[in-house]
């Protein structure tokens, strides 16, 4: 989108960047207001609170020299995929995680969200369609989005994170320890999950199955991302903080 846009030849290359990265910016808060306000059923005064944790959390991940506006994309189509699985909209949900490929591989989420919604009963008792239903989801949209990687830019782009795992992640924070500062990353996901786990805490009595399944999800698709990602760059935990703000907002009833 920015080479296209570039190309135009009406702003310059720098310009249309921050353009760009405040519409997606702009669209993720969008998008984040409306599901929990109309899904999500909370009222004004809880998203706004909610979209002042998520825009601190977005802060905090722009910790290395280089954003992209896709890191924004991601809340977007996190929250779009919350959207369609609590609304249980299956083919709304394959649609918008064929979408997501054309972003990137955190599409795969997808089916993610839609088993820890409708893949469990209350009780936590598996529902192997609805398993199957996601996990097909995930397949479909990780491919796709590989696929797209392979047209667009070749197979050099195509294979998974190398320099990413728990060795990379060992790795960095062993730096961390010969070297800490108030701006390392340990310091800044600190500051990140300090205020979301004391509200999520705040709220622990009002957690019912769904929220607590979702919670779950959201810490999957960490564990998920490190195949592709590294926890020091702190904008590929945007996908997981979407849903437990989500949550965060949605299971607070002093706010509703």
């Amino acid at each position: 989108g920015l080479k296209f846009l570039s190309g135009m030849g009406t702003l310059s290359v720098s310009k249309w960047y921050l353009l760009l990265r405040l519409f997606t910016a702009f669209l993720a808060f969008l998008v984040f207001f409306y599901a929990v306000v109309k899904v999500g059923g909370v009222k004004y005064k809880a998203a706004a609170m909610g979209m002042m944790l998520l825009a601190y959390e977005f802060v905090l991940s722009f910790n290395h020299g280089f954003e992209h506006p896709p890191d924004f994309l991601d809340a977007v189509f996190m929250t779009l995929f919350l959207w369609a699985s609590l609304k249980a909209r299956p083919m709304t949900l394959l649609i918008f995680a064929l979408l997501g490929s054309l972003n990137r591989e955190s599409c795969v989420f997808a089916g993610v969200v839609w088993i820890s919604v409708n893949g469990f009963n209350e009780a936590f008792r598996p529902k192997y369609p609805e398993i199957l239903y996601g996990a097909l989801i995930s397949i479909t949209s990780y491919s796709a989005a590989i696929v797209i990687r392979l047209a667009l830019g070749g197979s050099k782009i195509t294979c998974l994170e190398v320099d990413a795992g728990l060795p990379h992640l060992a790795a960095r924070f062993k730096e961390f320890l010969h070297n800490p500062t108030n701006s390392s990353w340990p310091v800044l996901l600190a500051a990140m999950f300090v205020p979301l786990i004391l509200w999520l805490w705040s709220s622990r009595r009002s957690l019912t199955s769904i929220h607590l399944r979702l919670l779950a999800a959201s810490a999957a698709t960490t564990l998920m991302s490190q195949q592709y990602a590294r926890m020091d760059e702190l904008r590929t935990l945007i996908p997981a903080l979407t849903i437990a703000v989500y949550v965060a907002v949605v299971s607070d009833k002093d706010l509703q």
